[in-house]
């Protein structure tokens, strides 16, 4: 034992001693008496397992703070009672490592060689090919300190830490295939056999094999590269070799850790291949996403996002993760060049907690396309304003003055296009604007000059008495005399209703004739088309919802499951009833629902970590218009 006095230093220790993880207590707090009674004069520390009460006491407590940390387990083994360290075996395999290059032509370490036989709860068993292959990442969270690898026709097994794979491990093998190659003319032999194989490619051939020789850390690093004359040498040399190797009648430590070895580049070159396989996809999936982000409308949500899809019609989505798709967003979003703004802006959206994407190139594009949209809406809504207005004989000061209506416009562009405001009221649009003027053959004269926005009348191209003769054109003809008008205005005050003496308020005419009854039923409508168009052909509403609840919720307990089910009911109840109140101009579309649908479950921290929560948005979609469908 060492001068260390913490409990768990001193039962490392006495396992090292008596070669086992398996200790008694009894003799194991004798021992520990005798020692302490050597060691408290020079560490004073062991002062406390001297005296045998205090011993015991101290033993326990702290064998239950161990015990809760999970560094060792007491086993009750009929009158005796055991500690288990399950430390005992990593450590035992880890110094094994420590000394493997003093002998590379032995096997990898096995139970046998070892010694020991590993308890099933340590321990991951796969073999050397598709099992190694395909959960090579679920090893690193898998819990499991050690991973048994068996190797194929007859060639044993090997035990590895989890935290060597794959890096240290492929070290330990290329460490063995630079002893087998420097064996006899194992390597000339090989040359021979490849030269074959890789015809016009004997230069790089060499290379590798001299890199074998001298630097193998950097055959490591070229293999997690995944280049192109790697792969093919790995994957070539370690058929040729395990081929050659089967053939042998009689097999030498030497061949066996040799085959091995090579059984390990050859799963690890796959799976470095694949990895950079789906890097590339990702890579080209991601440009595809920012073509998108650069086609109409311009703008996009993250649920819009996250369904792109490919010429194909296949979903982005499939070919990189939720976490690469927010990495490279966010990546967009704050990278930028020497003082040019970045190539993409985030902007609130209308519901609460809302994303709006846009890539920075078509931010002037996006103002083009919303002051066209915004022309027609607010003439159109000025229109029916004053209209009306001028058939009840009233008056506004925006009829009369351009001061009044250049102050007025504002405010029927926040109604009619709020979108188009949060652009020209962001200073980032004028610093876009400004990076686009320098760019040969662009302008952007129709929203900035000299560094200030436009009128907006310029900006919609309205004039006020343009816009006041086309509302008048409209009037009977008795309203442009004005004898006869004063004639009408006189007798509507002293017999009118009191009603339609009222000065008009500032609302849209079409919203205020608009009742809740018809908005409502609108709202029903437009649910229930869209909901026929979510559901398969063949399918009722309740069949789909029933088949998609099974596809995202997968937990076996009934029970459970079912209260599952209802919390996501609920969930959706309580965002339709936000909406609702939240949105008294509330327009139903596939987006609203898609985008109320995501918010709910990655915004929720439970139902982000699910590894089915497409399915489950897509349920939620199908649940939601249901619930619009069926509002009173």
């Amino acid at each position: 034992m060492t001068g260390k006095a913490d409990l768990f230093s001193i039962l490392l220790s006495y396992s090292d001693k008596i070669k086992s993880p398996y200790i008694e207590v009894e003799p194991f707090l004798d021992d520990l008496g005798r020692v302490a009674q050597t060691l408290a004069l020079a560490y004073p520390d062991w002062q406390k397992w001297v005296v045998p009460r205090e011993r015991e006491e101290n033993f326990w407590a702290e064998l239950t703070t161990l015990s809760e940390e999970g560094k060792c387990q007491r086993l009750m083994d009929s009158d005796k009672i055991r500690i288990y360290l399950p430390h005992y075996y990593v450590a035992l395999i880890e110094n094994k490592y420590l000394s493997i290059d003093s002998d590379p032509s032995l096997p990898f370490p096995s139970e046998e060689s070892l010694g020991i036989r590993l308890p099933e709860s340590q321990i991951v068993m796969m073999n050397s090919g598709n099992d190694l292959l395909y959960m090579m990442e679920e090893l690193k969270t898998s819990g499991m300190p050690v991973v048994k690898i068996i190797f194929p026709d007859g060639f044993g097994s090997g035990l590895f830490l989890t935290k060597m794979i794959p890096r240290l491990m492929t070290e330990f093998a290329v460490l063995k295939i630079q002893n087998f190659l420097s064996f006899a003319k194992n390597k000339e032999y090989a040359i021979r056999r490849l030269m074959v194989l890789l015809k016009c490619k004997e230069s790089y051939l060499h290379t590798i094999m001299d890199k074998i020789a001298s630097k193998p850390s950097d055959i490591c690093t070229d293999i997690e590269g995944a280049m192109e004359f790697s792969y093919l040498f790995w994957a070539h040399i370690s058929a040729l070799v395990k081929s050659d190797i089967l053939k042998k009648g009689e097999r030498l430590n030497l061949d066996v850790a040799a085959f091995q070895s090579f059984s390990i580049i050859e799963t690890v070159n796959g799976y470095y291949k694949a990895l950079e396989k789906k890097r590339r996809d990702a890579e080209l999936a991601l440009k595809q996403v920012e073509e998108n982000l650069a086609k109409l409308p311009y703008i996009f949500t993250m649920g819009q996002i996250i369904k792109f899809t490919d010429a194909q019609g296949q979903t982005l989505l499939g070919q990189f993760t939720s976490k690469e798709l927010e990495n490279w967003l966010w990546e967009k979003v704050t990278d930028s060049k020497g003082n040019e703004m970045p190539a993409l802006f985030v902007l609130p959206g209308a519901v609460k907690g809302e994303q709006n994407f846009v890539l920075k190139d078509k931010m002037i594009p996006l103002c083009y396309r919303l002051l066209v949209e915004a022309q027609g809406q607010v003439k159109s809504a000025i229109l029916k304003r004053w209209e009306s207005l001028l058939l009840d004989h009233e008056k506004e000061p925006a009829m009369d003055s351009d001061k009044e209506f250049e102050n007025f416009l504002p405010r029927m562009m926040e109604k009619h296009s709020p979108l188009l405001m949060t652009l020209l009221s962001d200073p980032r649009v004028q610093l876009i604007s400004q990076e686009v003027e320098k760019q040969p053959g662009s302008s952007t004269s129709r929203i900035f000059s000299r560094g200030h926005l436009l009128p907006y009348s310029t900006l919609l191209l309205l004039e006020r008495k343009h816009v006041l003769s086309e509302a008048r054109l409209v009037l009977p003809v008795w309203y442009s005399i004005p004898f006869l008008a004063a004639i009408i205005v006189f007798f509507r005050r002293i017999f009118g209703n009191a009603e339609n003496t009222k000065p008009y308020r500032d609302t849209d005419i079409e919203y205020k004739a608009r009742t809740a009854k018809t908005k409502m039923e609108e709202i029903r409508i437009t649910a229930k088309e869209l909901g026929l168009s979510l559901t398969p052909v063949g399918n009722t509403q309740d069949d789909y919802l029933k088949e998609l609840s099974t596809r995202w919720c997968q937990i076996l307990d009934k029970q459970a499951s079912e209260n599952l089910v209802e919390d996501v009911h609920a969930l959706a109840r309580d965002a339709v009833r936000y909406n609702m109140k939240t949105q008294k101009n509330l327009r139903l579309t596939q987006a609203t629902v898609s985008q109320i649908a995501w918010n709910i479950v990655n915004l929720n921290p439970t139902l982000s970590t699910l590894k089915t929560k497409d399915a489950l948005i897509l349920y939620l979609e199908v649940y939601i218009l249901r619930l619009f469908e069926n509002m009173r």
